[in-house]
């Protein structure tokens, strides 16, 4: 039997996997689970993995990850599922593959195929108020909420914070939230953008020579911005489509989406087009000319109304 573990969040995949292994353990025992990168297998070789016969058990676990990365494998792909076996069961752990490879589209035919996405921001928020009853703790829904914002939708490194907030104090709150857990560029990136488009100079000012001090680079503020521009962009122009269908169609986590769909609703496209021409123009600036990148960046943000 083939099934297959994918998707790009990670404690999901872990989690699957995990399951998968201990119920193969409780009916056969540990004896015959092997695990395999097929990166730098040759495709003869990974056959004969599969045709090997089980020793001291009734079956094999063989868990094969990395086969996206094999060409031998994906071109052989067929051939290769006309030798499932009853002795013998397979894991392919193909985690963050990309959706538009006709590989992808292979593995999403086969029957016992299980893809594992990263949840929106409410999912993420009711995981987080869940988790933290488990471990005896407590947290509001709007602190869920914030902690989401501030980390990322990275549900394992949300579950590993979560873990050391607990631990400081069984009730977590933003001052804990903000004391223990260190925020995202992109979020910082995604609050300076909002902060700009509200007119709130101040706060962008704060936030920017708050990054300075932390000695990022002006540059990778400056393409974090355009991200945002980008993923902004394709919000707005999608506006009336689930943000789910948006982000099967652009392959961006609706994490992400989510976010940008709070600032597109005080967006206009020409607004959105103004903001998008300053930074082609910064950019091109930048590239040809010695100027000062910290102080073009701020008057960049500032001069945006």
């Amino acid at each position: 039997m083939i099934q297959v573990i994918t998707g790009n969040n990670d404690l999901a995949t872990s989690q699957a996997l995990k399951d998968l292994v201990d119920d193969f353990i409780n009916l056969y025992g540990d004896y015959s689970i092997e695990r395999f990168s097929l990166e730098s297998i040759e495709y003869p070789e990974i056959v004969s993995l599969v045709s090997a016969m089980p020793f001291l058990s009734q079956k094999r676990l063989l868990i094969l990850s990395d086969s996206a990365k094999n060409d031998d494998f994906i071109s052989n792909f067929d051939d290769f599922i006309s030798k499932d076996n009853d002795l013998v069961d397979i894991i392919i752990y193909a985690t963050n593959i990309d959706k538009r490879l006709s590989y992808f589209k292979k593995l999403k035919k086969i029957k016992n195929f299980n893809e594992y996405l990263t949840l929106s921001n409410s999912q993420l928020a009711s995981y987080i108020v869940n988790y933290v009853k488990a471990r005896q703790g407590k947290i509001s829904n709007n602190d869920a909420y914030y902690l989401v914002k501030r980390v990322g939708d990275n549900q394992m490194l949300i579950k590993n914070e979560i873990d050391k907030l607990v631990l400081y104090s069984p009730e977590i709150t933003s001052s804990t939230i903000n004391l223990l857990t260190e925020e995202k560029l992109t979020t910082t990136v995604f609050n300076l953008l909002d902060n700009v488009l509200v007119g709130n100079h101040k706060k962008v000012i704060d936030i920017y020579n708050q990054q300075k001090k932390l000695r990022v680079d002006p540059m990778q503020i400056f393409a974090m911005l355009i991200w945002q521009l980008h993923i902004l962009s394709i919000v707005k122009t999608g506006e009336g489509k689930p943000l789910s269908i948006i982000a099967s169609d652009s392959s961006i986590k609706l994490f992400n989406l989510d976010n940008a769909k709070t600032i597109t609703n005080k967006l206009s496209f020409d607004k959105l087009k103004n903001i998008i021409d300053k930074c082609f123009y910064l950019d091109i600036k930048i590239k040809t000319k010695r100027i000062n990148i910290d102080d073009a960046i701020l008057y960049l943000l500032l001069s945006i109304n």
